[in-house]
């Protein structure tokens, strides 16, 4: 309807119709922005970007064909550096060191 009709929403009717996840003073919106950046930022770089790719391919493909993507991704990701490192840093109990390869 948003799209057909081009009315606009407030914050929250966007939240309260999961247009977006969250809506903060504009006081915060740096800090918030940041803390989530710096979220971002410490997970596994490959696997962000495998899943983004997943996202896309997802809206072009059938099921069938979106399934057999992602397992392809999923087993590619296990076999690099970053997997390991998460592997290594559960054991031990650490924070991991994503290098992204």
């Amino acid at each position: 309807e948003m799209l057909m009709t081009g009315d606009s929403v407030s914050a929250e009717e966007a939240y309260r119709i999961g247009l977006v996840n969250r809506v903060v003073p504009k006081e915060h919106l740096m800090a918030e922005s940041r803390g989530l950046a710096e979220k971002l930022a410490s997970k596994p770089p490959l696997a962000l970007r495998m899943m983004k790719r997943s996202v896309y391919q997802g809206l072009t493909s059938g099921l069938r064909g979106h399934l057999d993507f992602v397992s392809s991704q999923l087993g590619l990701l296990t076999q690099t550096h970053d997997h390991q490192e998460a592997v290594r840093a559960f054991l031990e109990k650490r924070k991991p060191v994503f290098r992204g390869v």
